[in-house]
């Protein structure tokens, strides 16, 4: 691992109230007593995967949650699990909807009797189940899946192979060589933990948050950085100051633009808001939205880099009223146009297909006649 430093800020505020986009909503489960977590779509909009402690496909209902993929134009659901009492946790799925990464405590290939957490590769067409991990007190946080599914990085707690290792950080796995390595180790902070990997679709870089103090971080805040696979080189993004802390990041296709929000404006000591950021290669950190008093997050950007759909309870859209909505900024004519309202109930993270052409979440709203109040995709 090298390490390199980034500093670059510039500001591209979005126009409020700008024209809103037409859309239509589908509602793809209809269940009663239970919920779905919110969904990942694949490059094309065609696939979704998801975790959902629903009967559905005829799996038996795990209150604890199974994972399922739904072709969008068939609404046929498959489970990839079918599990009883037991934890099914982090869920990935690559950009060509092929393959999928995740971590689960249940008993999936009859070694796992005493139900510990492990990370699991599944190719959905060709099968089988592959277990990556095979260190039973490892415990395992997020990950994220490149395009074709033949990279996997994911934070780890220890190596989750070698139980001799207890240098944790984020590692990852080839599925060409089936090995896993180190990419960013943790060893030597004390005070903090890399969270929150996004690699891009080519594989090549892995943008992520950490308060470890990795090149320029000594007051230990939450910063934003990018690892790169062939040179094995880190470089920090962001250089915030105060109780300003930039998370969850998310990357584009070839990785040279990275979104993520941030509670304070221009990344320097903290206010009440929080805001979304944009960063490129060649130009640097420009701001996106500039509100006080609510909040916006969950970013996800495009193949391109271009369009960055998020969360917000901010008067974006110039409607005079604050309450939660999805938004989406356009960079080719910046503006924020307002997607879908959704007051007064609980939305999942949003996920956008590769164009930006189709976005899928989970919601309890009414959005298309279902008033049951359950976290429907």
């Amino acid at each position: 691992m090298r390490l390199a430093k980034v500093a670059v800020f510039g500001c591209l505020l979005a126009t409020p109230g700008a024209a809103a986009a037409a859309f239509n909503v589908t509602q793809l489960t209809m269940t009663t007593g239970c919920g779905s977590n919110p969904p990942i779509i694949s490059a094309d909009g065609q696939r979704l995967a998801f975790g959902s402690g629903c009967t559905l496909a005829g799996a038996p209902a795990n209150p604890v949650g199974d994972f399922f993929i739904v072709d969008i134009a068939t609404a046929a659901f498959t489970p990839i699990t079918n599990t009883q009492n037991c934890f099914n946790g982090a869920l990935a799925m690559s950009a060509d909807g092929q393959r999928l990464a995740f971590t689960s405590a249940c008993d999936l290939t009859g070694t796992n009797t005493r139900q510990q957490s492990f990370l699991y590769a599944y190719d959905i067409a060709a099968g089988p189940l592959r277990q990556i991990s095979t260190v039973p007190s490892c415990v395992l946080g997020s990950l994220t899946i490149d395009g074709d599914g033949s990279r996997i990085a994911f934070t780890t707690a220890c190596h989750p192979t070698q139980a001799s290792d207890s240098t944790s950080g984020i590692y990852l796995y080839d599925a060409g060589a089936d090995a896993v390595t180190a990419a960013v180790p943790s060893s030597g902070c004390s005070a903090g933990f890399h969270m929150a990997p996004a690699i891009s679709a080519d594989g090549a870089r892995i943008a992520f948050a950490s308060n470890c103090d990795l090149l320029d971080n000594a007051d230990n805040g939450s910063e934003i950085y990018v690892f790169d696979v062939a040179t094995e080189m880190v470089r920090q993004i962001t250089h915030t100051t105060g109780s300003c802390g930039a998370m969850r990041p998310t990357i584009n296709a070839d990785g040279t633009r990275i979104a993520f929000d941030a509670p304070c404006d221009g990344l320097k000591g903290f206010a009440d808001n929080r805001e979304i950021f944009i960063f490129d290669e060649s130009s640097g950190i420009a701001q996106v939205t500039e509100e006080d008093g609510c909040q916006s997050a969950a970013a996800r950007i495009d193949a391109a880099g271009l369009r960055v759909f998020f969360q917000s309870q901010c008067n974006l859209a110039g409607t005079g009223v604050n309450q939660r909505n999805f938004f989406w900024f356009d960079a080719t004519a910046p503006g924020v146009f307002q997607e879908i309202v959704t007051p007064n109930c609980v939305d999942g993270n949003p996920s956008i297909n590769a164009d930006a052409t189709r976005f899928a979440f989970s919601s309890t709203c009414n959005l298309t006649g279902d008033a049951s109040g359950n976290a429907e995709l």
